[in-house]
């Protein structure tokens, strides 16, 4: 049989069909991430995803199909795969005991037998509808979030990051002659979406008193009123290690990462003496660590968009293979928090961050594997419960560590953000933005630390230990 000539509109209008429907998926996740991202964090995979269904598409002429009809299955195959996580959850609980290696070949036998018919049976006026309908459907949705990213976008550009000459802080403390000597250490121990005693309790029908008595009992002062301005470790933390709220939801991602690559912090306690480690993952926080990766761009619930993309894929367990492989990271940050005490009175800044209890959930309460399936499930609360719970029994092993070689020593053991939830698990923002606070402060509670954030914290410790002179700052908070 003689195929017909290769028609250049027909060709056009077939893999501007797939260009538009790979598209779509990561221009939403742009959209709805782009306080966070920057647009080249999606170029590489929206081409590679474009790049594929145009694979497709050629599995498909080659197969005889005509080029018109081979876009329009290559467009559904595409939706089909990058949203197959949701179909497979509807079938889940129509039929509890059915699994992805159960569903996954049903579906695409089904897509196949739909191909068949579509192809070589479908009416012609279905037919018809189909190849003008899909188009214009996934054009429209590009179209509606690029539209929707606009105003994001303008923000992001007229935004601009304060210059280290526009800081706050009183200049002239670097200035003067540099400290040296037998200075107190501080350890700064920060552990990501760490949720706070109220939230704890009101959400989670959990009361973290023994953990707080724990604290009270070493001589922490501990608050329940501490906020940080936003709910996004990015933001928080860039600036507290630059002492100042130097940036916004509204930052470039480019301009945070160079505030965190010399913060403030780091400079002005070099400048008195004290020396700098880092424990845990500190490389994207400005302490460089050989086994410690750049940390990614994250969305706002802190996962990479191709976690999100691969979390709704055909491709779902992907992401949990990652998770694997940062269980055994986590092991050696946490190995690596009991083991960070310093000599007594040596000017030591050691910060330890972890990125846990934040998702994914690899641990139970008593340290043990959490099923794969559970890994990113908000829904089932005991998850994220028990990995908390975890985490705290190795803070209170690192802080025993400390107050038995290093008592004369400042701790201020904090969280960047509450727990902020996924699925159907959701807070109000201010809840997600009250944090974990507790500081000792060589033996001696201070009730002037009592409710700060994070920022007005490290300011009010420095002014206490006669590194500087810093008043405290109002909190510029985002909600």
């Amino acid at each position: 049989m003689i195929r017909k000539k290769i028609s250049w509109s027909e060709l056009g209008m077939a893999v501007l069909t797939v260009m538009v429907t790979a598209a779509y998926p990561w221009i939403f996740l742009y959209a709805s991430n782009i306080k966070e991202v920057s647009l080249t964090d999606i170029l590489f995979p929206m081409a590679e995803l474009m790049l594929w269904g145009v694979v497709l598409l050629a599995l498909f002429w080659i197969c005889k199909v005509p080029l018109r009809k081979a876009g329009v299955l290559s467009a559904i195959f595409l939706f089909l795969f990058y949203n197959y996580a949701s179909l497979e959850n509807v079938i889940r609980k129509i039929l509890p005991f059915a699994r992805y290696w159960h569903i996954l070949p049903t579906v695409l036998l089904l897509f196949v037998v739909f191909a068949w018919w579509f192809t070589a049976k479908a009416p012609k006026p279905v037919v018809e509808i189909s190849q003008m309908l899909v188009p214009i459907l996934f054009s429209g949705l590009v179209v509606i979030n690029i539209i929707t990213a606009i105003p994001g976008g303008i923000q992001k550009m007229n935004v601009r990051a304060d210059s280290p000459d526009e800081l706050q802080t009183d200049e002239a403390v670097l200035k003067e002659e540099s400290s040296t000597g037998n200075q107190p250490n501080i350890y700064l121990l920060i552990f990501d979406e760490y949720a706070s005693f109220h939230q704890l309790e009101e959400y989670y029908g959990y009361d973290n008193k023994d953990f707080r008595d724990f604290l009270t009992e070493h001589n922490f002062v501990v608050s329940d009123e501490s906020r940080n301005e936003y709910p996004v470790t990015n933001i928080v933390l860039t600036n507290m290690l630059n002492l100042e709220y130097v940036v916004d939801s509204g930052t470039p991602v480019a301009e945070q990462e160079m505030l965190r690559e010399t913060p403030y912090l780091y400079t002005f306690l070099k400048e008195k003496g004290y020396s700098i480690n880092g424990v845990g993952d500190t490389t994207w926080l400005g302490i460089p660590k050989e086994d410690s990766a750049e940390k990614e761009t994250t969305s706002i619930e802190g996962y990479t968009l191709e976690t999100l993309f691969l979390q709704k894929s055909m491709m779902y367990p992907l992401a949990n293979g990652n998770s694997a492989s940062e269980r055994v990271q986590m092991e050696k940050y946490l190995v690596e928090m009991d083991h960070m005490v310093q000599v007594p009175n040596t000017s030591q800044f050691t910060l330890s961050y972890v990125k846990s209890p934040h998702q994914p959930f690899l641990f139970d309460e008593h340290g043990g594997n959490v099923s794969a399936s559970e890994w990113h499930n908000w829904d089932r609360l005991e998850n994220y419960l028990g990995q908390l719970k975890y985490i705290t029994t190795l803070i209170e092993d690192a802080v025993d560590n400390i107050m038995k070689d290093d008592p004369n020593s400042v701790v201020i053991i904090c969280s960047d953000h509450g727990a902020r939830g996924g699925g159907n698990v959701d807070f109000p923002i201010e809840e997600k933005a009250r944090i974990l606070m507790a500081c000792y402060t060589q033996g001696t509670p201070n009730e002037n630390l009592m409710d700060l954030s994070g920022v007005n914290t490290l300011r009010a410790i420095l002014t206490q230990l006669g590194l500087g002179n810093f008043d405290l700052l109002e909190v510029p908070y985002e909600y």
